[in-house]
């Protein structure tokens, strides 16, 4: 059997891979099945041969012929494949375009491939357009569902390490579990060349410098920069010298950490726009430790320039802040204020929460007259309340990510369980936390009653095109404020807790009477096709429709108000 495998780096370790397998899309293996086949061997030896203009080209040639002859299934895989490629030439905009037209058609397609392809693209697209962490690892935890379906080591590896560098993007240790399990199915697999193995050594030993591991972090960097040097694959020079940097910095070598942070920006030249930007500002943050301030603001404005120039946003966020408080311990204050205006402007994109605390703290500095005195203690409370915003959204990420991993994982009876039950007691001990302390908030508490009583009382529900945006006009609030009471009081996001509500109804609906039509059910519960209405039947019961119906007939009229349960 065949086997192809390809990475892309983005950023730090980001990993992106896809493993050719023999797909079978239709019910009468032949001449289509063949030309799938020859399509993904195509573009995958295009993809591993770096020619990225080659599978854009070729990709639109399929897409449009594909799309003229009402041929779904080529189309899908044209637009995955040109997702990728843009993805990796980092043009973000036409990224979006692609996965678009994909998620059109993604639904219907059962090929693991190409599933895998298409989550594991758009998750590192979630992290590179936006930071959006939890949309990254809801959908590297759908490509890794399908890899096991596809017994592929290889993708289950990257996925892995896909995850534990989210958590490496947010300094969290907490990946560690998702870095060596990739590593320990990476050395497993038979096919895995020395780029992806070297990626792997490399994400752990970051996890593991995080978790303070110093030795054995430095061990597993050594086993990377042996397979980097040998194979020549400059493309990971500047993140494994960048981390021996870091090594050296905690023993106290700071010489020999100033040459290893230059030797990584020289090398950064043949790595991508995320991690060209990321060494320069980790090497800014070298220099303002030994008080070259003037140094550092060069670094930090060049990985500014190219963050901007490239759309690669993984870290246009902290430099911004880094350049606000370097300028400011130059002397320059109206560039530091600008710098944190311009940091504040792009949490408000982020967050579209206009009144957001920190927000409008740094904003307030525009009336603010820039005497010494005024500015510093201005600059003081904003510090802050900087740091117990930061500390208030990495606990709410941990635990959005624990919570996903948990839910999407509770089904299945494999490895990978043991990897969320490690977070479960912590993830329970925060929600509780959460939970009682946003009980204190009578206006949160009073708006999800409101909105409660429109979405169950009025069913609210049962309306087509509902949106978070829609649910916060009906209930006169804004849409973060929506969101978060829901999320708080709910124990769910807006559109988990609007399937429950809808499903809930659905299943009222059937079992008290089981001849009722399924597209009748999905027109009245708001669903736009008989399709996403059974999804998400199933998402929510854990079977089908039919399935649940036929349970209902085949159960005495007294157990018909008891709710089916299905393994």
């Amino acid at each position: 059997m065949m086997r192809i495998l390809y990475v892309w780096i983005a950023s730090v370790m980001l990993c992106v891979s896809c493993s050719w397998h023999r797909h079978v899309l239709s019910e009468n293996v032949g001449a289509e099945d063949r030309y799938l086949d020859s399509l993904a061997v195509k573009f995958s030896r295009y993809a591993i041969a770096g020619q990225n203009d080659s599978v854009i080209l070729n990709a639109g040639s399929v897409m449009r012929r594909a799309m003229a002859e009402k041929d779904t299934v080529s189309a899908l895989y044209a637009c995955v494949f040109a997702a990728q490629s843009w993805l990796n030439a980092e043009d973000i905009d036409s990224v979006k375009y692609y996965l678009d037209v994909a998620g059109k058609y993604i639904e219907y397609c059962s090929s693991p491939f190409i599933n895998v392809l298409y989550n594991n693209v758009y998750g590192s697209y979630s992290i590179r357009a936006g930071l959006d962490y939890t949309m990254a690892l809801d959908y590297y935890l759908d490509g890794l569902r399908w890899a096991e379906t596809a017994s592929d080591v290889d993708n289950q590896a990257c996925v892995m390490l896909n995850i534990a560098n989210i958590f490496y993007l947010q300094h969290s240790p907490d990946g560690l579990h998702y870095a060596e399990e990739g590593l320990r199915l990476i050395r497993m697999s038979e096919s895995a060349g020395s780029y992806v193995k070297s990626a792997a050594y490399i994400n752990t030993a970051q996890m593991l410098f995080l978790n303070d591991s110093l030795l054995v972090a430095e061990a597993s960097l050594d086993t990377a920069w042996t397979m980097v040097k040998n194979e020549h694959i400059y493309s990971l020079y500047s993140p494994v010298l960048v981390l021996y940097a870091q090594l050296s910095e905690k023993k106290g070598m700071q010489e020999e950490a100033r040459d290893f942070y230059m030797e990584a920006v020289r090398f950064s030249r043949y790595s991508d726009h995320g991690t060209m930007s990321q060494v320069q500002m980790l090497y800014g943050d070298f220099l303002v430790d030994k008080g070259d301030y003037e140094d550092a603001l060069a670094c930090y404005r060049r990985g500014l320039d190219i963050s901007v120039g490239s759309g690669s946003m993984e870290f246009y966020s902290q430099l911004l802040n880094r350049l606000a408080d370097c300028s400011w311990m130059t002397g320059d204050k109206e560039v530091s204020l600008d710098y944190y205006r311009r940091y504040s402007d792009y949490h408000k994109s982020l967050s579209a929460d206009k009144q957001d605390a920190f927000n409008r703290a740094v904003l307030s500095l525009k009336e603010v007259e820039h005497e010494s005195e005024i500015l510093q203690r201005e600059m003081e409370r904003q510090r802050l309340q900087h740091s117990m915003i930061v500390l208030s959204v990495v606990t709410a990420w941990t635990l959005i990510v624990i919570v996903l991993v948990f839910l999407l994982y509770y089904r299945k009876k494999t490895a990978y369980r043991r990897l969320v039950e490690q977070h479960r007691h912590y993830a329970e001990k925060l929600e509780q936390e959460k939970r009682l302390n946003s009980m204190a908030s009578s206006p949160s508490r009073e708006l999800f009653c409101r909105i409660e009583d429109l979405m169950v009382k009025e069913k609210y529900f049962t309306q087509k095109g509902i949106t978070l945006e829609t649910v916060a006009e009906k209930v006169k609030t804004n849409r973060t404020y929506c969101s978060k009471a829901i999320n708080t009081f709910a124990g769910c996001p807006f559109y988990k807790w609007l399937d429950s509500l809808r499903i809930e109804e659905a299943t009222k609906r059937i079992v008290a009477d089981s001849s009722v039509l399924f597209k009748q059910l999905a027109e009245d519960l708001g669903y736009s096709s008989v399709s996403a209405f059974s999804k998400a039947f199933f998402n929510e019961i854990g079977c089908t429709p039919s399935i649940y119906r036929d349970a209902c007939r085949k159960k005495p009229k007294k157990e018909t108000d008891e709710k089916i349960a299905f393994s």
